[in-house]
């Protein structure tokens, strides 16, 4: 572009400024303003500076040429030239413009490059000691390693970590340095490959546990991340190692303490049932002797002691199974049941049950029941019936007078559930108590174990049975005026159909005699039994252990062997095995078995059945089981020998 002015120079500098010509040119005389003075301004003006001036002047003036050469001209013509001339000089001088402009442009962006990489490098040194702050400041041990296996970095936590110095390891092959020597060979081959697959395993991120070795030859347990970077064609491993020997040993003694732990509780277990065993077994004879004696003809005297003695043996057997309950509970080995039963019906026996107790102390035992509860629910009555005796005998216990009321409803705060709740007028608790009355072997106070006896473990094990049957329990009392206890129970519905009706048994004598085998060691424990069948028609045969139990049944016929588990020699789950093996192969009629044992857990029982037993009678058994059990076998037997009688009548014999 060129500008060509002759008239208005103040216009032409203006126009110059704003469009940027590649060529000017300026005519020397003018009005207003002399073409020299123009240029002068045009060349001191940073956009029009570097522009190429042609000058244009009608007269040859030697003197004017110089002078508007001195100013800054780039060419002088005298007007008006030859077209071919002067487009000839205005492409020279436009090419040169443009020549310039370009070269301008050039170290514009060459400036702005050198300005950028300036800025880079700048950034680059920041980063870099920021990645050197980060790599002498981390807390965990960083070794960088190039693709020879050859360290290349190591941090202040490495050289705290493996005992070296920094100097001592740069430029070592690491696996000399901190492998152990046993693996040492397997590490070269890695790095070996890794070298051959460097393409595949660029930014690759591997996390290993592994063993160091350690300047001093300690071995030390590592959590390492490994990743792995090509940098110009060459592969670089950054280590970043945790060292996890403190946790793993406490792992392990930790591990090592549960296991402790549970060979502990199993002990415990198992010294719980054997004591369990030792203490059922004398009470089993206390309460069956006392039994025996309150049968007999007794002055008042002597029946006071006789049931004094019946008492305390039943209070001390209600302590061994709170603590063997406890027991089970805590261990985890405690399992409840999920069966069809009438909460209602299970209210109604227990108050029935507790009446007595609580009319011998003058008091009054009352129930209720809301009108909307169900027929039957899901649950395990046992347990409900075991907490609700536990809170009643609580009730009567600590009520001198007045009343103990059982109410069961609906809880109303929660849908789909029962509210147990036993209200007495007794000796109250006191606000600071009430949190501590459920934690185990806990009462209100020392004074109440002085003053009413009991292992504090009741209501412990009431708490523990609620909640594995998925209700809560807590209580609300006042001192001195009274306490109510309440528990609450899922009520998940079942049909009244579903209610299993077990046919009300009579005191029946009916049924044959019965040869009766006792496998049982212990001579008191023989002399009980012969004490609760001595007025019976049954003939009993005693035999000290299972070998001797195994002989006899080889040797005669029995209808019923009572057999007691732990016994010398071979105990009865060895003797009942070998009586049904030895049946199996001489094609015997299988005859019936029931196991005696002092442990009462379900799994005895289960094991009882395992073994080839047909029942399990716990110790201390009351003469009234026994009999009832004994009864039950003669009325089958007498059942079977009626069935069989019927298939040998000849056809055509009226019956």
């Amino acid at each position: 572009m060129v500008l060509y002015y002759e008239q208005n120079p103040s216009d032409a500098e203006v126009k110059a400024r704003t469009i940027n010509p590649e060529v000017i040119l300026l005519d020397l005389v003018m009005p207003e303003m002399d073409g020299l003075v123009l240029l002068e301004r045009l060349r001191n003006h940073e956009f029009t500076k570097d522009i190429p001036i042609i000058m244009l002047s009608a007269v040859e003036d030697p003197h004017q040429k110089a002078a508007a050469f001195a100013l800054g001209a780039s060419d002088y013509v005298i007007k008006f030239p030859d077209p071919v001339e002067m487009l000839a000089r205005l492409r020279h001088h436009g090419n040169a413009r443009s020549l310039q402009i370009r070269q301008h442009q050039a170290e514009i962006e060459l400036k702005q490059q050198r300005d950028r990489l300036e800025e880079t490098l700048v950034e680059l040194k920041l980063r870099e000691n920021e990645l050197k702050s980060i790599f002498n400041a981390a807390l965990d041990a960083i070794i960088m390693m190039d693709q020879e296996g050859k360290v290349i970095g190591f941090n202040p936590a490495a050289e705290k970590l493996f005992g070296y110095d920094r100097d001592e390891v740069i430029g070592r092959e690491l696996a000399d340095l901190i492998i152990p020597p046993q693996f040492r060979r397997q590490h070269r081959i890695a790095i070996e490959q890794h070298a051959n697959k460097s393409n595949d395993i660029n930014g690759m991120t591997r996390r290993l546990d592994v063993q160091a070795l350690r300047a001093s030859g300690d071995v030390i347990s590592l959590e390492i991340a490994i990743t792995a970077v090509k940098s110009h064609g060459r592969l670089i491993y950054t280590g970043f190692m945790h060292d996890v020997t403190e946790r793993k040993q406490l792992v392990k003694s930790l591990g090592d303490a549960l296991v402790a732990a549970e060979v502990a509780n199993r002990s415990k277990g198992e010294f719980l049932a054997t004591m369990s065993h030792e203490i059922r077994t004398p009470m089993n004879v206390v309460l069956g002797m006392s039994d025996v004696l309150l049968e007999t003809s007794l002055d008042i005297e002597q029946r006071q002691i006789v049931e004094t003695m019946h008492r305390s043996g039943k209070a001390l057997m209600s302590v061994i199974n709170d603590v063997l309950d406890f027991s089970r509970i805590e261990s985890g080995r405690f399992t409840v049941s999920n069966l069809p039963f009438s909460p209602r019906q299970v209210v109604e026996e227990i108050v029935c049950l507790m009446r007595m107790t609580a009319e011998g102390k003058g008091l009054t035992l009352t129930e209720e029941s809301s009108p909307n509860i169900p027929e039957a629910i899901l649950g395990d009555d046992g347990r409900v019936r075991q907490v609700l005796i536990n809170l009643l005998g609580n009730a009567i216990k600590f009520t001198r007078q007045g009343q103990v009321f059982v109410r069961l409803s609906c809880y109303s705060e929660v849908a789909e559930t029962l509210l147990f709740s036993v209200s007495d007028t007794g000796i109250g608790i006191a606000p600071e108590h009430t949190d501590h009355i459920f934690k185990h072997f806990t009462q209100a106070d020392s004074g109440i174990a002085r003053h009413f006896g009991g292992t504090g473990l009741g209501l412990a094990i009431s708490k523990k049975l609620v909640e594995l049957m998925g209700g809560r329990i807590w209580v609300e009392s006042r001192l001195g005026q009274g306490s109510t206890f309440h528990f609450t129970l899922p009520a998940r519905l079942v049909p009244a159909t579903a209610l299993v009706t077990a046919p009300i048994k009579t005191a029946s004598t009916s049924g044959r005699s019965l040869h009766i085998l006792v496998a049982e060691d212990a001579p008191e424990n023989q002399m009980l039994i012969h004490a609760y069948l001595k007025k019976t028609p049954h003939c009993v045969v005693m035999v000290n252990d299972g070998v001797e139990a195994v002989a006899r049944v080889k040797e005669e016929s029995f209808d019923l062997v009572l057999m007691d588990i732990q016994m010398p020699n071979m105990d009865g789950y060895a003797a009942t095995r070998a009586i049904r093996q030895w049946e199996l192969e001489e094609q015997r009629q299988p005859l019936t078995i029931m196991a005696l044992s002092a442990h009462a857990s379900s799994s005895k029982r289960e094991e009882s059945l395992a073994a080839g037993c047909d029942g399990h009678l716990t110790k201390p058994i009351k003469k009234q089981t026994l009999l009832d059990a004994i009864q039950r076998v003669a009325e089958s037997i007498s059942e079977q020998d009626l069935v069989a009688a019927v298939r040998h009548i000849p056809q055509g014999v009226p019956l």
